[in-house]
């Protein structure tokens, strides 16, 4: 970790690095970690982990157990996926209990920036982006994606969906051809 004037840095991993993500008030981290009497692949062989960074505290986060790529809409929730990614789980530190909330040949996902809703685009000969309002569990279906060629990751074989301020979804689309574009960007 890194402060904006580029100094202060400090590890805070050892092993294992996984993507991570903030809780909101940016204290914590939530990671997917391998366990390690397991091998990759086999079934229940993730969970996830926290990171306090104001301690380098690290815990396991109760009954992940088979679950990965965990985001924090909220600061008392956490949203996830089971390993083979057909069904999407909310987590509440207040209750410590896990409850599925979707199903489905689920792709990605991806939390609105002020956590109301959690997105996710689904897999199949129709892929769809739906939203998901994490106070009451109502999913909605947002777009089709049957004619969006969108771009895939390379290293997960994946795509990718992102979402913008005002909560619109945001999809890398291949167009087939590399274009560069230069911007300048004021940082605050």
């Amino acid at each position: 970790m890194i402060d904006m004037n580029g100094e202060s840095l400090r590890k805070i991993v050892d092993n294992n690095p996984a993507p991570a993500n903030f809780s909101p008030d940016g204290n914590v981290l939530v990671r997917t970690v391998e366990i390690p009497d397991k091998s990759a692949g086999e079934k229940n062989s993730w969970e996830l982990q926290t990171i306090d960074l104001r301690n380098g505290a690290t815990s396991m986060v109760p009954s992940s157990r088979g679950m990965i790529g965990a985001f924090w809409p909220m600061q008392d929730t956490l949203v996830a996926a089971n390993e083979d990614s057909t069904k999407l789980f909310t987590f509440s530190f207040r209750s410590g209990k896990w409850v599925e909330v979707a199903s489905g040949a689920i792709v990605n996902w991806m939390p609105s920036p002020d956590g109301t809703y959690f997105y996710y685009t689904t897999g199949g000969s129709d892929p769809k982006v739906i939203r998901l309002r994490l106070t009451d569990s109502k999913i909605e279906e947002i777009a089709s994606l049957k004619d969006l060629k969108r771009v895939v990751d390379s290293v997960d074989a994946q795509t990718q969906i992102s979402v913008a301020p005002d909560g619109s979804p945001v999809f890398t689309r291949d167009i087939g051809t590399q274009e560069i574009y230069a911007f300048t960007v004021k940082w605050p």
